[in-house]
């Protein structure tokens, strides 16, 4: 058995607990994620293998309901959402593509926990420079990961893929969360994020690609529909299982960061100075 935690600022922190097999892709995990172990104490989500579930006395399920069920891998839930339980078969466990999907899946529980609480996960690529964070969002291949990796020092690369956006105060920080096709086409096995990380989110931008570079100051209502569908992209096929009390859920956090922190449409060339765009964009915003 293996327990780890994504300690975060309440109420946002994560317990995760893999018992069996289960507690080696607990194990990448957390090496992944740069987790930390800890006490089974109000675990949040439990994984395990189908043999271990099938083991338990029947009044130990009883009174979960089903969440997910696709490709052998089962999702239930209890309560109110408070306390999660995955199922896997011991046979999936040995191949190396499918666990990563399998750590990809075991994060949307958390997701789901964030977004019931004011957080957003959204599709998007990010970077800080001296303490002031960003994402660059875009639909498909249209080069948000190229974009962040042209900026120059002291700009730093946060994430490549996905974000977690979580209030502070009057504002929102920037977590990393990690880039899942890193591991899947072997680009980078040993890669790592530490979600514990954040910065403050200074600026959202909407990348387009174009023939020459600029960023200009996107509406309200475009902001706000824009970062919505981000936040849909990075659930995947789980936005079809998600309630539409939670859609207005997550589309009011989306009002709530569009109204507190600005949001521009970036048109990016292929050579250009994309961070020239971006720097004058904020300098009259937040860039102070």
């Amino acid at each position: 058995m293996l327990c780890c935690e994504l300690d975060l600022p309440e109420p946002f922190t994560w317990r995760i607990k893999a018992v069996g097999k289960c507690a080696e892709l607990l194990d990448s995990l957390q090496n992944i994620m740069r987790l930390a172990q800890c006490s089974e104490d109000r675990v949040q989500l439990t994984v395990m293998p189908r043999s271990y579930y099938d083991s338990l006395p029947k009044s130990e399920y009883s009174s979960r309901q089903m969440f997910y069920s696709r490709k052998a891998v089962r999702l239930f839930h209890r309560g109110n959402f408070s306390e999660w339980f995955m199922v896997l078969p011991e046979n999936i466990l040995s191949d190396k593509d499918i666990r990563v999907v399998v750590m990809w899946l075991m994060m949307r529980p958390f997701y789901l926990h964030c977004l019931s609480n004011g957080g957003l996960p959204v599709h998007a690529s990010s970077a800080d420079l001296n303490g002031r964070g960003i994402i660059v969002a875009a639909m498909g291949d249209t080069g948000k990961t190229t974009t962040v990796r042209r900026l120059p020092e002291p700009w730093q690369e946060l994430a490549d893929d996905t974000a977690l956006l979580l209030p502070d105060n009057n504002g929102f920080r920037l977590h990393p969360l990690p880039t899942w096709s890193e591991f899947i086409h072997g680009r980078n096995k040993s890669a790592s994020w530490d979600i514990k990380k954040s910065t403050k989110l200074s600026g959202i931008f909407f990348l387009e690609q174009s023939k020459h570079d600029k960023a200009d100051r996107l509406s309200l209502p475009l902001s706000m529909m824009s970062l919505y569908q981000s936040s849909m992209e990075a659930l995947g096929e789980l936005e079809q299982d998600i309630s539409n009390e939670l859609k207005a859920e997550i589309f009011e956090t989306a009002v709530n960061i569009t109204t507190k922190v600005p949001s521009f449409s970036l048109y990016a060339t292929l050579s250009g100075k994309v961070c020239e765009s971006i720097e004058s964009a904020l300098t009259e915003e937040q860039w102070k």
